[in-house]
């Protein structure tokens, strides 16, 4: 079961109201060019360990994101049908606590297409993320940590 914006209030308090639960996850240069992401990613402390994970076996297995495009920022779940729609229902998003990503926005991962997309997706879940794609409203850009990683 996925974790819900009421759980993560209840536990880390509302979003950006309690700065010990984020920290700045350091990349080095190299692995950060090699993959495709920022050398410093604010991100909650819960998801350190799963993200060194999908990042390391990124690097050894060679793949590359195609654009890394947000983890932390407060903001409401949005419309996944046309992201300029205001959001669908009044509550943040798990961005809002740094507790989600989005890879490849513009260009969104599909299983059916490549082989790559397949092992990006089996490397998050395997690090304990959902991905959006198997979501009833498919986000296939977003992964967020499983409430038992929290």
């Amino acid at each position: 079961m996925r974790t819900t914006p009421e759980e993560c209030i209840d536990r880390f308090g509302f979003p950006g109201s309690n700065p010990q639960f984020y920290t700045v996850m350091r990349n080095s240069p190299g692995l950060a060019d090699t993959i495709g992401i920022p050398c410093n990613i604010y991100c909650h402390r819960s998801m350190l360990m799963s993200l060194t994970c999908v990042f390391d076996d990124m690097f050894d297995t060679g793949l590359r994101f195609r654009s890394w495009d947000e983890c932390y920022r407060i903001r409401d779940r949005r419309s996944i049908v046309d992201p300029h729609d205001p959001p669908l229902i009044s509550e943040f998003s798990l961005h809002s606590w740094a507790l989600a990503v989005d890879v490849n926005v513009q260009e969104p991962l599909d299983p059916s297409r490549s082989p790559e997309d397949v092992s990006i997706i089996r490397i998050f879940r395997a690090a304990g993320f959902y991905w959006g794609g198997a979501f009833e409203r498919k986000d296939p850009a977003h992964f967020e940590l499983r409430r038992e990683k929290l």
